[in-house]
């Protein structure tokens, strides 16, 4: 199966009875929307004893046939009733282990991109920020103490997937100019807010930062940062480090109003 091929599966969880059957029986695919028409079966009566089943199918959808990302995928019976609905579904963002470096971090709706290549002495790399302005986040924040505040946020699955491929989302009120001119370098020292480094999209939150209330900005970047290198580069080539950049609207809660996100 092809990395960029989608799966769409369905599952009645834990049964009393392994007689129980779960089908996909059609796929309706239209622009924005793939339908999953389901089947299920149960049976007449149960066993005296328990056999306990998981019913589960699921379906290859080739790429060529999925919609332009986003897309909702809607989960329907035969007779029509709703079962469930995914929202904005979309290609997870791919930190490394690409074929192409251009395929590298997230390739979806960018309203802006800049390159730049460098050289190190005898070698050569590159450097891409892209802005993404169709997809934005808020960042909560919370004041601790007069010095002090808290951020909170929760990102999508799509951008923070687990694994080794998952870029790292730092918040930045740099510039993409900034960024472009700063790199190559560490991208913790260079991708920072208000001078530190904080990473969104994990856990446990990010420390509380040092930092008044007065100079905590409107708006700021999700910066989510990737970098690979081709199997097949020459040997003076470094490869290919992105920054994918994402509108941040910063806006402040009341201090105990606000969960502990992801």
């Amino acid at each position: 199966m092809d990395e960029h091929d989608g799966v769409v599966i369905v599952c009645l969880g834990t049964t009393p009875s392994d007689r129980y059957q779960a089908r996909i029986v059609e796929v309706r695919i239209a622009p924005g929307n793939v339908e999953v028409v389901i089947a299920t079966h149960a049976p007449e009566r149960l066993e005296q004893t328990v056999v306990y089943g998981y019913p589960v199918d699921a379906r290859r959808l080739p790429r060529s046939v999925l919609p332009e990302p986003p897309f909702d995928v809607v989960y329907r019976s035969v007779s029509g009733k709703e079962w469930f609905r995914q929202t904005g579904v979309r290609p997870m963002i791919a930190a490394r282990d690409v074929q192409r470096e251009d395929e590298l971090g997230d390739t979806v709706f960018v309203s802006r991109e800049i390159r730049r290549e460098y050289q190190e002495g005898l070698y050569t790399g590159r450097f891409i920020v892209r802005e993404h302005a169709a997809v934005s986040f808020v960042v909560y924040w919370v004041s601790i103490d007069q010095e002090h505040i808290q951020l909170y946020t929760t990102l999508p699955l799509w951008l923070i997937h687990r694994g080794q491929s998952a870029p790292t989302c730092l918040l930045t009120e740099r510039t993409p100019e900034e960024l472009v001119a700063a790199f190559p370098g560490d991208p913790w020292s260079i991708v920072t807010f208000r001078g530190t480094a904080v990473r969104l999209g994990s856990w446990p939150p990010p420390d509380p930062l040092a930092l008044n209330r007065a100079a905590v900005p409107d708006n700021a970047w999700l910066a989510c940062v990737s970098a690979g290198r081709s199997e097949t580069a020459p040997d003076d080539w470094l490869g290919t480090e992105v920054v994918d950049l994402y509108p941040v609207r910063l806006v402040e809660r009341e201090l105990y109003t606000t969960k502990s996100w992801r």
